[in-house]
């Protein structure tokens, strides 16, 4: 079974080989120059849709990332689900977000939480998280 860090990796690689030729940003406030970006890639607004955040994409390469995070969120999950005591993937997922959110110094799991779409209480009722959440914390407190 792979960590979480080598699963992020894996899905950051795929995800810039898909984006390297179908995702692209304008960062612009005026009309006229959005248009005249839009003609640098040979496109017109019918073409494209937005992915928000200056991003966008061709229409018909749409669904293809609908089905490439979708693929990922599934194996993410798969990951978690097979990992049933939560000392595999769980805890390597919580070490490395709570890394991620400077759990070190702050000693708030909140932003983590928040991150990955846990409240506390899903942690709570949920055995292997809890244990997974455990672990990575004392994983901390030793190093």
């Amino acid at each position: 079974m792979m960590t979480y860090e080598e699963m992020k990796n894996k899905h950051q690689k795929e995800y810039d080989t898909f984006a390297k030729d179908k995702i692209f940003y304008i960062f612009t406030s005026s009309k006229e120059e959005f248009e005249k970006k839009l003609k640098e890639y040979g496109l017109n607004r019918e073409d494209i849709c937005s992915i928000g955040f200056g991003g966008f994409i061709k229409k018909k390469d749409k669904e293809e990332l609908k089905n490439l995070t979708q693929r990922h969120r599934k194996e993410k999950q798969e990951a978690i689900e097979q990992d049933k005591d939560g000392s595999g993937f769980i805890k390597s997922m919580f070490i490395y977000e709570l890394w991620s959110h400077e759990f070190a110094y702050t000693y708030d799991t909140e932003d983590t939480l928040n991150d990955l779409g846990y409240t506390m209480e899903q942690i709570n009722s949920d055995e292997a998280l809890k244990n997974g959440l455990d672990l990575a914390i004392q994983y901390f407190y030793k190093n």
